[in-house]
């Protein structure tokens, strides 16, 4: 009895474990892939703007025309790639 508990326990925190890595890697691929912050520019489809998050100014490159969905966004230094989870940074 006492093993059967011991490995629903084993079990259960391994779950837990790979749920929060599988929400890491879905959030911040950028951070888990170690990519380094690079001096951003205008180029000819893409452009630098700015985001207001918390009070915060935020760099972020954008798609030109296109400004309500941000394509990568830096915190702290680090790149994130936004895709699906732009609704969050809109202004």
């Amino acid at each position: 009895m006492k093993v059967k508990l011991a490995l629903i326990a084993l079990f259960s925190m391994i779950g837990m474990a790979l749920f929060f890595l599988i929400q890491k890697v879905a959030i911040y691929p950028a951070y888990l892939r170690s990519l380094q912050e690079y001096e951003l520019s205008n180029t000819e489809n893409m452009v630098v703007g700015k985001i207001a998050v918390d009070n915060n100014q935020i760099k972020t490159l954008y798609f030109k025309g296109d400004e309500s969905k941000p394509l990568i966004v830096f915190f702290h230094g680090n790149m994130e790639l936004v895709d699906d989870f732009c609704k969050f940074y809109r202004v």
